[in-house]
């Protein structure tokens, strides 16, 4: 059973009624596949501006520096409401599960950087964030609505994905995270 489906992220632009649609009718976290059926995180070397406290550091950073860590890849967006819901919750998982290998990285598609500052400015990350300007990342991962979240588990294998962010989910995100933890 493919978790990772076909898309394009131009599509959420050119589509946007469609890709609702899909988002609407995306399960979250239902289980996380067995390491055996899961493909190594692709583009893992390409590299990315990192942002603190809303302002690029001058530091480039790629998911191969994450190495060993469970990972929560969150791909989002300043317009996107739903990225708003998740950043207190990605904040609160970063600080209960530290200490355990477990990491979120934050990827923010906008075009314009001051947009994914103004957000951080509002709603500050306690994670790193990532800025892909050029959109190098999203068609590999088939990014097809924001928020789009991806666990990666300490071998660099993608393991489960959710699309959106849903807070009658959230027990099931949280398991995932710690079945992935547990391994």
């Amino acid at each position: 059973m493919p978790i990772f489906k076909p898309s394009s992220f131009s599509r959420f632009f050119i589509w946007p009624s469609l890709s609702l649609l899909t988002l609407a009718l995306t399960p979250g976290y239902a289980q996380v596949f067995a390491q055996a059926d899961s493909p190594i995180a692709p583009n893992a070397e390409i590299t990315l501006p990192l942002v603190l406290e809303a302002a690029k550091t001058g530091q480039e950073m790629s998911l191969k520096d994450y190495e060993g860590h469970t990972l929560l890849v969150d791909f989002w967006a300043s317009w996107c409401g739903p990225c708003r819901a998740s950043f207190p919750w990605m904040n609160k998982m970063q600080a209960k599960y530290k200490d355990e290998n477990f990491k979120v990285v934050a990827i923010n598609l906008d075009v314009r950087p001051e947009l994914a500052y103004a957000f951080l400015e509002q709603i500050p990350a306690e994670f790193d964030v990532l800025l892909d300007e050029k959109a190098e990342l999203p068609d590999a991962y088939n990014v097809i609505g924001m928020p789009t979240s991806y666990l990666i588990d300490k071998e660099g294998r993608l393991r489960a994905q959710h699309i959106g962010f849903h807070d009658s989910k959230l027990d099931e995100y949280e398991a995932g995270i710690k079945a992935l933890l547990a391994e």
